[in-house]
């Protein structure tokens, strides 16, 4: 199911790219919404352009998945209390623990896919994902390959160090409910969702000035402009794409 996520919602990942630079945000333009930024995307490369980089979101979200969910089954069992009806719960330090380190690794292993797949987001490149990530390697080398890295981690981490733990507490605690239990998941994971973008979002804009190549000086000089609001930039589309995964 969770590879199937970036097809349908492709088109929220390619506005959560294009808004944080789009109109020359950093350099001092306009600030743009979020339903002006999908217009916009709609009149520049029609309705096939809101799918831009879906080929690499599918191949990064599928691959980081199973790393992340592989680390998070082997904590479980090596951590985690047996319950009274068979399952397995983490304490909420240990989901913690579990969270961010399979998210780490998985951010590690998919680099080179989340770069190439922010550029196509936002350039509108059609190559074959493979011979992006060549071209990449060719004319940036591993530096290139691996750019954004470390502000991917430090949005990446904390996120699923703060939903994981905040999914299964929830989830604890509503185990006496009555409502069905595909409402309770929806929400327990929605409202785990909100808060933990929220926590992360300035990390998360970070990784992807850094993936499209917008320097440092750049970012200080909107702050100076934008005050903290710069961080926030984007965050619509975010919102939604977090809480709808």
């Amino acid at each position: 199911r969770r590879e199937l996520n970036p097809t349908f919602l492709s088109f929220r990942f390619v506005i959560a790219s294009a808004l944080p630079p789009q109109g020359d945000v950093l350099k001092g333009g306009p600030r743009t919404s979020f339903i002006v930024s999908v217009r916009q995307a709609i009149r520049e490369g029609g309705f096939r352009g809101l799918w831009k980089g879906t080929q690499p979101a599918v191949l990064r979200v599928g691959l980081g998945m199973g790393i992340h969910m592989m680390i998070i089954e082997i904590v479980r069992k090596k951590f985690g209390e047996c319950q009274q009806d068979g399952s397995v719960q983490l304490m909420p330090s240990w989901a913690m623990a579990a969270g961010a380190l399979g998210r780490t690794s998985a951010a590690i292993c998919v680099s080179p896919l989340t770069v190439v797949k922010t550029r196509m987001e936002y350039f509108g490149s059609r190559v074959n994902t493979f011979s992006a990530v060549s071209q990449l390697a060719r004319a940036e080398g591993a530096r290139g390959l691996f750019k954004g890295v470390y502000p991917t981690i430090a949005s990446s981490a904390p996120f699923s160090a703060l939903y994981y733990s905040m999914y299964t507490s929830m989830q604890t605690k509503m185990n006496g409910s009555k409502q069905p239990r595909m409402l309770k998941n929806f929400m327990c994971s929605t409202c785990a969702a909100v808060v933990a973008t929220l926590v992360t979002q300035p990390a998360d804009i970070l990784r992807t000035q850094a993936q499209l190549g917008i320097y440092p000086k750049t970012i200080y000089k909107r702050c100076q402009e934008l005050g903290f609001q710069t961080f926030f930039i984007g965050s619509t589309p975010r919102f939604m794409k977090r809480t709808m995964q």
